[in-house]
């Protein structure tokens, strides 16, 4: 059992990969608890269970990463806030074609706050993770899962990261990012009100709705290519706009809803502005009400020579 930590890591890690006989996975005053065991050294999937209920915070980054025999419930329902870059729970890493992971619910309910970015990735059985007392996070991403069905964050109120560099050395500010997970049906925040870069919601092949109600303000809207989207609610959005360092980026704070063929509610109804495109095509809307629309296109046109800059579309391709 564990109360309190700086930084914590539990995975499988290839140390060969890290350059060292044994792979340094924290620093000075975190825990490790991986398990290369020297140069060379492939996954070796040993450790399949551990008990942090009684955990409440991580100072720093807590990583569970590629741990492949881990099933059942991870029980993480003391955890309160993180404080580090990132919250990454990953069992099947994406350098891996391995298809036996076997974690299945993830509890998290008293969590509340964490400082970076959240991931949820590559859990191929996940089924159900609470998350029901969320309140902000830096960055939230959900990617690449195959079981899980329903996602809700009930309590979420902000999503507010800052700019980070990824895995190829590129800036990224991709706040809020639902995509490729196969089976989910729901996608929930009613409480939801800022997104201070992007909503991205993409290729979600049975998503049927999207409840972000309470959404006021983001800096770009992208929900593309989820086949049975038939509902997305955005009724209190006014404004889509580069909010802060935002403003610093070659980004285009539009509203772009395109590929989604199932789509026939889309709630728009207090958009006022748009800074760059809005776009919506490829759908199966009879009526489009956008009655608090003032403007679209309100930044200078951009002069990097972009052919994408649309200003207002809708249209459906032949």
């Amino acid at each position: 059992e564990a109360e309190a930590s700086d930084d914590l890591r539990l995975w499988n890690c290839d140390s060969s990969e890290f350059g060292g006989a044994e792979a340094e996975a924290s620093d000075d005053e975190g825990t490790d608890l991986s398990s290369g065991r020297g140069r060379g050294c492939r996954y070796d999937m040993v450790l399949s269970s551990f008990d942090l209920s009684s955990l409440i915070a991580v100072d720093d980054v807590f990583y569970i990463e590629d741990l492949r025999q881990l099933s059942g419930t991870i029980d993480l329902g003391s955890l309160v806030s993180v404080g580090g870059e990132q919250l990454s729970i990953d069992q099947l890493n994406q350098r891996s074609g391995d298809d036996t992971a076997f974690i299945q619910q993830i509890d998290l309910c008293a969590l509340k706050v964490v400082l970076g970015v959240f991931e949820l990735e590559y859990l191929p059985m996940l089924k159900r993770v609470c998350l029901d007392s969320l309140v902000s996070v830096g960055r939230f991403e959900v990617d690449d899962n195959l079981s899980l069905v329903y996602l809700n964050l009930p309590e979420l109120r902000v999503v507010s990261g800052g700019p980070y560099e990824d895995a190829f050395g590129s800036e990224q500010a991709r706040d809020l990012e639902i995509d490729d997970n196969l089976s989910l049906q729901f996608f929930g925040a009613p409480k939801l009100v800022l997104v201070a870069a992007e909503v991205e919601v993409q290729e979600c092949p049975v998503l049927t709705t999207i409840q972000l109600p309470s959404l006021v303000l983001a800096g770009k809207i992208d929900i593309e290519q989820n086949d049975h989207l038939e509902i997305i609610n955005l009724v209190s959005l006014k404004f889509v706009y580069p909010i802060g360092f935002l403003g610093t980026y070659d980004r285009k704070a539009q509203i772009d809803i395109v590929h989604n063929y199932a789509l026939y509610d889309l709630d728009l109804h207090n958009l006022k502005s748009v800074a760059d495109s809005l776009i919506i095509n490829d759908s199966s809307i009879g009526c489009l009400f956008l009655p608090s629309l003032l403007s679209v296109a309100t930044l200078p046109s951009p002069s990097c020579g972009r052919d994408d800059y649309y200003g207002l579309q809708l249209h459906n391709h032949s």
